[in-house]
Order: structure tokens, then sequence, then C-alpha cells
């Protein structure tokens, strides 16, 4: 198990878990909503957000890794475990007024 060092409490703490697919790569891509929560204080813009697997290369993240969004500014973590424990990094940070809401959902170009 990990613990997710991502802020914590009402509307600010984890909101959406996804493992990389095995088809994993440059031209694969993450998204997850941002909703628009007008007088919180991460109002969101309605916008979907999206993580490239370029930028999720260059970070080091690969097929089986899990990532961790944020509910409050979209920040986003990526756990690896393996054997005799579990490594945890910062690999995004979303706008700061962002407000995600629901799964990360992956694409690739057909």
């Amino acid at each position: 198990m990990a613990t997710s060092p991502l802020p914590h409490g009402g509307d600010i703490g984890v909101e959406t878990v996804g493992f990389v697919p095995a088809g994993f790569g440059r031209d694969w891509s993450a998204y997850v909503a941002d909703r628009r929560s007008p007088g919180n204080p991460h109002p969101g813009d309605d916008a979907v957000l999206r993580l490239s697997g370029a930028a999720l290369t260059t970070a080091s993240v690969h097929r089986g890794d899990l990532i961790v969004v944020s509910e409050a500014g979209a920040l986003t973590i990526v756990i690896r475990c393996a054997g005799t424990g579990c490594l945890i990094r910062y690999i995004a940070n979303g706008p700061a007024v962002a407000h995600v809401e629901g799964h990360i959902v992956s694409a690739t170009p057909s």
C-alpha cells in the first residue's frame, strides 16, 4: 500500500485513479473532467484536462503504474509498486482553479 502525499479533505483530496494500460505509448493520452463549481475555492472551468503520452513518457510513467489526480488543482502523482514497496512521484499540476470530477479516460488516436 501507498499513502498519497496529496492534500486531503472536503473537495480537495484524491478524486480519480487509473492504471496506465498495456497499450500505453507516446500517442496515448489521459483525460479528466474539470467541472465548473461556482462558489467553490476551486471553481473549475468545464474543461477536459489532458496529459499526453509524450509528457507521461518524459515523466518516466510506464504501463501498470497508477495515476492519481486530486480534486482541487488536478495535482497528479504516479504510484509504481514492486516487490518491497511503492514509489510515489508528482508528475503534473493542473490549473489552480481545477475541480476534477469523475474518472481518468485514456485514448489513442485511431
